[in-house]
């Protein structure tokens, strides 16, 4: 579908990048707890994520086509396979393979930030909207961040592009559920652990 004529100014794109960059600041994400050991083939033996055709082919047997909602602004995002597999040859280093265990939730756990207009090699992209979130793998935390591409005509984006970064001592948030409130220093299973969009950013630019 090619994108119509979009007539959005340079100046309209800073003003609204500004406003929603402001919003994301003020916000803390929910640091996503990623499961690797759910990367197995049919036969229930663990894949090996080194392998660019293994994660391939259990990218499009658990994800293809999948639909999620960021919870943040309510953006759907497709799961294809031109989309997972363009960001697996991308994809460098255990931990980066290793997050796609759980890239739904990673992807509903985001927090938009801003956009950027499609170009002449994207004619058919309207915007490549970009989210931050993070994630815990192996008791390790990182920063993500994320990169949908939305489409004028359809309320469905498609999933472009996941990159992580280390946080080496993030400040985080950990309390518990409706009954305890309050917020803690210790963690118990089920709790929810959110750090700053603000450190999460940091994370990708020094």
């Amino acid at each position: 579908m090619k994108a119509e004529c979009q007539d959005i100014s340079g100046e309209q794109i800073r003003m609204d990048n500004a406003v929603s960059i402001a919003a994301a600041n003020k916000k803390r994400a929910i640091v996503v707890v990623v499961d690797p050991s759910k990367m197995v083939g049919v036969d229930g033996v663990p894949i090996n994520i080194l392998n660019r055709k293994e994660v391939a082919f259990w990218l499009r047997r658990v994800y293809k086509s999948t639909i999620v909602k960021i919870r943040d602004d309510e953006q759907a995002v497709k799961f294809t396979r031109g989309g997972l597999e363009d960001d697996l040859f991308k994809s460098r280093g255990k931990p980066r393979r290793e997050a796609y265990a759980d890239l739904s939730d990673i992807v509903q756990n985001s927090i938009y930030y801003s956009y950027e207009l499609g170009d002449i090699k994207h004619f058919n992209v309207d915007k490549h909207r970009t989210y931050y979130g993070a994630i815990n793998i192996d008791s390790q935390n990182y920063a993500v961040r994320l990169k949908i591409n939305t489409f004028i005509g359809s309320d469905v984006g498609l999933f472009k592009d996941l990159d992580i970064r280390e946080i080496k001592s993030p400040s985080l948030c950990i309390r518990g559920g409706s009954e305890k409130s309050q917020i803690r220093t210790y963690q118990d299973e089920g709790d929810i652990v959110t750090i700053p969009v603000m450190e999460i950013v940091k994370a990708f630019t020094t």
